[in-house]
């Protein structure tokens, strides 16, 4: 892929471990004149770019203004995300492409596919749901308890650190009378070196009180 002067890339840069990061997206990286992203995304890609970094803290958008701005004027522009853009970042990818022109995202290697792949979970076999967003999850919660009463198929769910992780959702499908003796694993902060794989049944992990990591992958049989 050539890349445009001027351009602005959303890119994926993996579960956390550079070496799961794309080749395509360390030559966009290596190039850069500007790279954004939250901060503990940009600590992961410090050492891989000699552009300028700047965090996204509290105002996100006006520093996506000032990105656009500068793609305006020749320069190339990296937005980074987790994972692959496509798997949990809907919002702020909507939000990019709000406030910037002729956004072109680059794809990576997910954390819910390394979770898959150690699970032994093919992807036809499995069906993902998300609460990594903002807003009412009424209508999420309502679709998971569908899938799980209807389906034979097992669950790979993003919670929501804020307010919804795997021990609120354990109670919330154990409040909906699904048996507390299903299983799920829990996997945290996948590829890092604080990596973590539990198992639990949905009784047990509505009673653990553990933290879990804002990196959390949730995949619940049936």
């Amino acid at each position: 892929m050539q890349l445009q002067p001027g351009g602005i890339y959303i890119v994926g840069i993996g579960p956390g471990d550079p070496q799961y990061l794309t080749l395509r997206a360390r030559g966009i990286l290596e190039r850069a004149d500007i790279i954004i992203g939250f901060r503990q995304v940009l600590s992961i890609v410090r050492n891989m770019t000699g552009g300028v970094m700047l965090a996204l803290d509290n105002d996100v958008v006006n520093t996506l203004k000032y990105v656009s701005m500068e793609a305006k004027a020749g320069k190339l522009c990296v937005i980074c995300c987790w994972g692959d853009p496509k798997f949990s970042n809907v919002e702020f990818i909507k939000l990019i492409r709000e406030v910037c022109e002729d956004v072109k995202v680059i794809c990576g290697i997910s954390s819910i596919q390394i979770a898959c792949s150690i699970h032994g979970l093919p992807m036809e076999e499995a069906i993902f749901i998300t609460f990594h967003k903002s807003g009412s999850l009424d209508n999420d919660k309502n679709e998971l308890l569908t899938f799980l009463r209807n389906s034979t198929r097992k669950i790979v769910l993003l919670p929501r650190p804020w307010d919804f992780m795997p021990r609120e959702i354990a109670e919330f499908l154990i409040n909906n009378n699904l048996p507390p003796e299903i299983k799920c694993t829990i996997y945290e902060n996948l590829t890092l070196e604080n990596e973590r794989i539990r198992r639990f049944r949905l009784l047990d992990l509505a009673h653990c009180s553990e933290r879990f990591s804002d990196l959390t992958i949730m995949i619940i049989e049936r």
